[in-house]
């Protein structure tokens, strides 16, 4: 009976969504702009996210007064297997600052082996720039680790968007995945907005190569009755 009742109990829990999967080690974001730097780890001092893998940070940093940054990683989106990496940033400079700043870094590790019909990673990014901003994402075996480079895309003021993919079989095991988004602002007031995806890319379907192999026939075919 007792044994029963435990059993109910654990039911309940996992049933309601109070039991959480924990990652092998936290995701960690590391902020700079001048001379001000923060770290922050999942769960730990600055992280206003009591949730396991989503990190939020929000306080000013150099001549940035409004800055809202969200890190999203394993056990909130993806998994070991087919881990994500998401990167959330609201960033508005001073009126009467000198051009600046701010360099936000996301890392999670302890990740892998990729599951089968997985590649490689994707990046995706969108926003509104102020001046400029650049993004770049890597895949090594420690955090913030910088050994492959899997996307480097920069962009100037305005609306933009962009995705870069990159296969990286056989990837060390275990692996970690890190976003870096670089802003620039020139003096005076500006704001940067973005989100940054770094997500698992498969291995294209039957069909699509099938396709992707009938159209290259069809050219050669054609190339050769002009000729």
């Amino acid at each position: 009976m007792k044994k029963n009742r435990i059993l109910l109990i654990a039911v309940f829990i996992i049933s309601c969504g109070l039991f959480q999967s924990v990652h092998a080690t936290p995701i960690e974001m590391r902020l700079t702009s001048g001379s001000d730097f923060v770290q922050i780890i999942d769960n730990g001092l600055g992280d206003l996210d009591p949730i396991l893998g989503r990190l939020i940070y929000g306080d000013a940093l150099g001549a940035f007064f409004i800055n809202v940054t969200i890190g999203e990683s394993v056990p909130f989106i993806g998994t070991e297997t087919a881990p994500q990496l998401q990167l959330i940033s609201v960033n508005i400079s001073s009126l009467d600052n000198n051009p600046a700043s701010l360099t936000i870094e996301f890392s999670g590790d302890g990740f892998g082996p990729l599951d089968a019909g997985l590649t490689g990673f994707q990046t995706d990014i969108w926003g509104g720039a102020g001046t400029s901003v650049s993004f770049k994402s890597y895949v090594d075996s420690i955090k913030f680790g910088t050994l492959t480079n899997i996307a480097d895309l920069g962009f100037g003021p305005g609306a933009f968007s962009g995705s870069s993919s990159m296969n990286i079989l056989p990837a060390p095991n275990p692996f970690s995945l890190t976003a870096v988004a670089t802003i620039n602002h020139s003096s005076g007031m500006n704001a940067t907005n973005f989100s940054m995806t770094i997500k698992p890319m498969p291995i294209p379907e039957p069909s699509t190569l099938f396709l992707l192999g009938t159209g290259l026939l069809g050219i050669g075919f054609y190339t050769r009755r002009k000729k």
